[in-house]
């Protein structure tokens, strides 16, 4: 009995020491528990008011503004775990407001960087125009300079051209005071031609009386083919067709220079003989020379 009594005393001991480094090992962990509780606590507080807080500029505080108490997951140690739902709930709540108002504000980020790309790409294709504007305007202002050049030697050329038309028109007036000068005197001359051609004509008539130089076209014209001055006549370019007849008297000329007188012997059909008229001759008459009636 003794021995039976002394062991379950030893048992009880043994039971009692390890209950009491149970409790022990309980209250540690309680206190761990507890710890990690606050902390949850102190961090669903502190998301919650993160997440209705507002960031200027461009996070606006949330219409609801949950305090510190509706956070509280544990507001003793005995309640329920199911009282962590209301504040867990909200938090989830704000979590999905900002979220939604993120994914709103991304949108309108994403929306607002294509719009900025666009911005900058047309940006460049402006710059590069502007560029291109400026080059051609830098262009254009040295066209437009040569061009004012050019109109300033052109307005010189103007004044100097308006100089020379006020002389050339002085010029004119004097040329025409000489061409009716010139016109008196033509006439004066076209008088004594008309004379001279009657004196002429009784000349041509004394001196061939038969009346061939008569039929002889006045003003006709030929060359001289070859001369034999040894026995002085020369051969002529005319013939029976230029109706040239005998006895008919012609200058000769070379250039403007008169060279002397032949007289027509002999007429066939291509050419014609002439005797030269040693009385008249200025110079030897050579071939080539002109012949005049």
């Amino acid at each position: 009995m003794a021995k039976a009594l002394k062991v379950f005393i030893v048992l009880l001991l043994v039971l009692g020491a390890a209950a009491l480094g149970l409790e022990v090992m309980v209250f540690l962990k309680r206190q761990e528990l507890k710890g990690r509780t606050q902390k949850l606590e102190q961090a669903v507080v502190d998301v919650g008011r993160n997440l209705t807080t507002a960031r200027e500029p461009f996070i606006q505080g949330l219409p609801q503004s949950p305090d510190a108490e509706m956070l509280k997951v544990f507001r003793n140690d005995l309640e329920p775990s199911k009282t962590m739902d209301a504040p867990l709930n909200l938090v989830r709540s704000l979590a999905e407001n900002r979220l939604v108002e993120l994914n709103n504000t991304y949108t309108d980020l994403k929306q607002t960087r294509d719009d900025l790309a666009t911005t900058r790409q047309e940006l460049a294709d402006t710059r590069r125009q502007l560029e291109t504007a400026r080059t051609e305007i830098a262009r254009l202002e040295g066209v437009v300079r040569e061009k004012d050049a050019e109109i300033a030697a052109r307005r010189r050329e103007i004044e100097e051209l308006n100089g020379k038309v006020a002389g050339m028109e002085q010029e004119l007036q004097a040329a025409k005071d000489t061409i009716a000068k010139a016109e008196e005197e033509r006439q004066e001359l076209k008088d004594r031609i008309v004379s001279l051609e009657q004196t002429l004509r009784a000349i041509d008539k004394s001196l061939d009386p038969s009346g061939a130089a008569q039929d002889v076209p006045r003003g006709l014209s030929g060359q001289v083919l070859v001369v034999y001055p040894e026995w002085n006549f020369v051969i002529l370019n005319l013939g029976l067709g230029s109706k040239l007849a005998p006895n008919v008297e012609m200058l000769v000329h070379r250039g403007d220079d008169l060279v002397g007188k032949i007289r027509v012997t002999s007429v066939k059909e291509k050419i014609a003989i002439a005797d030269i008229e040693r009385d008249f001759e200025k110079m030897p008459i050579r071939e080539g020379d002109h012949v005049l009636f």
